[in-house]
């Protein structure tokens, strides 16, 4: 999986693509984690049912529903607004198999 462009500011959309196993059966959800690698906020593309792209940081409320999607992408997501500059991890979170891909916020 690979996110452009790499390096955004809090609250800017980006695409996820994939590669390998992951075109064919992946989930439309993801954790962003902290340097730490600690999720802090759940995020879910624009294949969602809404159709839209979104994002939560209250991880309590971050609510997967089951459902798959294939191909190469590109996947939009939201990056959650307010974020520290740094670098975080995008991480699939409701994948057959996991993959993580680097994302700085400037």
């Amino acid at each position: 999986m690979s996110v452009s462009p790499a390096e955004v500011q809090a609250g800017d959309q980006i695409s996820a693509t994939y590669e390998g196993d992951l075109v064919d059966s992946r989930g439309g959800y993801f954790y962003l984690e902290n340097s730490e690698q600690e999720p802090i906020a759940g995020l879910w593309t624009d294949q969602h049912e809404s159709g839209k792209a979104g994002y939560t940081t209250d991880l309590d409320r971050f609510n997967m529903l089951d459902f798959a999607v294939s191909g190469p992408g590109p996947d939009k997501l939201m990056t959650p607004s307010g974020l520290a500059p740094g670098e975080y991890r995008l991480c699939t979170a409701n994948s057959r198999l996991q993959a993580c891909a680097k994302l700085i916020i400037v």
